[in-house]
């Protein structure tokens, strides 16, 4: 017969027993194989193609700091790349826009929550043409409407032959057309036949210079901010207050100074909100705060996301 006592520690055995369970099916403890942290492990990132050769170039600084770190890129033009983070099926991306409307209406009908995210820097939308071509600058308002396929546009320009068509990189998927829909349009689609894609920047480029007038390009700051094989046009614009803003050139410290009509967000999206425990918290933390990271988005010729500047305006 058992008695009481003894029941009693069968069933504390029995305790013993599940703990040791519990603690063999946990996740690997530090110095174990397969240990992550926010400093530590391996992640792949899917990166925005607009903007890989800029990622590219701040991975040197990450690698000096986190030798325990395994980071693989993976390109994913912007819709992709988002359509996987929405999904929850990728852990972190790194994409040069904001979420377009229909994104924004699939996260109202599913009831999601907003992806954790973190700016990165603040790049901008510009308008490349050949250096041959007969302006230097145009209105922000007369691209819009080109856009939208108003040909009255055209009068003004009277140096055109006839309304020249955009041509971006990457296809309407990518986030230079994005940034069309959710910066320039205010969230409308352009006309039919106003937008033409290609693959790459550099055909952007080919097609502008094939015939000079016929084509305007689209791309972004970063990409052309040092390249003198094409111009980037001055825009004049109305703006919030309704003040006329003269064209400056295209050039960091007026995007700083919210002088320029299309800035464009550059977003480190993660998964789950961030975690000690979570190798993509830790690089996004890194490349959003390193002051290393700032001066070399700075150095691209565009805002970092976090870095305080102070600029001085000329006597």
């Amino acid at each position: 017969m058992q008695t009481r006592s003894s029941r009693g520690w069968n069933i504390a055995a029995g305790l013993v027993m599940i703990t040791v369970i519990i603690g063999c099916t946990s996740e690997p403890q530090q110095g174990q194989p397969g240990y992550e942290s926010a400093l530590q492990g391996a992640i792949t990132v899917l990166i925005d193609p607009e903007v890989r050769t800029l990622i590219d170039s701040l991975q040197p600084l990450y690698v000096r700091e986190h030798p325990k770190a395994e980071i693989t890129f993976r390109e994913a033009v912007a819709d992709e790349a988002m359509n996987a983070m929405l999904n929850r099926t990728e852990r972190i991306a790194i994409v040069a826009r904001s979420y377009t409307p229909v994104e924004n209406d699939l996260r109202s009908e599913a009831g999601a929550d907003s992806l954790p995210r973190a700016l990165l820097a603040m790049d901008a939308l510009v308008v490349v043409v050949p250096r041959t071509f007969p302006y230097d600058t145009m209105n922000a308002e007369h691209v819009r409407g080109w856009l939208r396929g108003d040909a009255t546009v055209l009068a003004s320009y009277p140096k055109l032959a006839k309304n020249p068509q955009f041509v971006v990189p990457g296809g309407a998927d990518a986030s230079v057309y994005g940034n069309i829909v959710n910066v320039v349009l205010n969230g409308s689609q352009p006309a039919k036949g106003t937008v033409a894609s290609v693959s790459t920047l550099d055909s952007v480029k080919d097609v502008i210079n094939s015939k000079v007038g016929a084509y305007i390009g689209f791309g972004l700051l970063s990409q052309y901010v040092r390249d003198s094989s094409v111009k980037m046009l001055r825009l004049s614009y109305t703006d919030s207050t309704g003040a006329h803003v003269w064209p400056k050139p295209v050039h960091s410290s007026y995007l700083m100074m919210r002088q320029y009509p299309f800035p464009v967000p550059i977003y480190v999206y993660l998964k789950r909100a961030p975690s000690q425990r979570d190798l993509a918290s830790g690089y996004m933390q890194f490349v959003t705060r390193s002051a290393k990271v700032q001066r070399k988005l700075f150095d691209w010729g565009i805002e970092p996301g976090y870095a305080k500047i102070t600029l001085y305006k000329e006597d």
